[in-house]
């Protein structure tokens, strides 16, 4: 009697130990300027003009004339601009072009008392 019984879950796969996994898919793929636009919902005028700038250049990659951009490193250059709350530009009389308040050093009336001025004068 020489018959084999055939063994249950023999005809899977044996089960591996993996030592390293190497992602294919990219998760930081790297945005042409139109995408990098459509991400970030700035004009691709603003951001090219970013590219040039003197204070605080925008990191990018030219490969034959093509301009890229990480969103990570997009990302990480754009949070200096991020601002909490509403800005008080109205009150303070400046302007969207300006780039800062002027003080009372220069001769000018702070934001404080401008705004204390129109409550007096509202009050009246």
């Amino acid at each position: 009697m020489d018959s084999q019984v055939p063994q249950v879950g023999a005809d899977r796969p044996q089960l591996v130990a993996v030592r390293d996994i190497t992602i294919a898919t990219p998760l930081d793929p790297y945005l042409t300027l139109r995408a990098l636009a459509a991400y970030s919902g700035c004009s691709t005028r603003w951001l090219r003009e970013r590219l040039t700038c003197l204070t605080h250049p925008l990191p990018h990659y030219r490969v034959n004339g093509k301009i890229l951009v990480r969103p990570s490193e997009f990302d990480t250059w754009m949070a200096p601009f991020r601002q909490l709350g509403s800005p008080v530009r109205e009150a303070c009389g400046r302007g969207p072009g300006t780039s800062r308040s002027p003080g009372p050093a220069e001769g000018r009336v702070s934001c404080a008392s401008r705004l204390t001025a129109s409550r007096s004068v509202v009050g009246r």
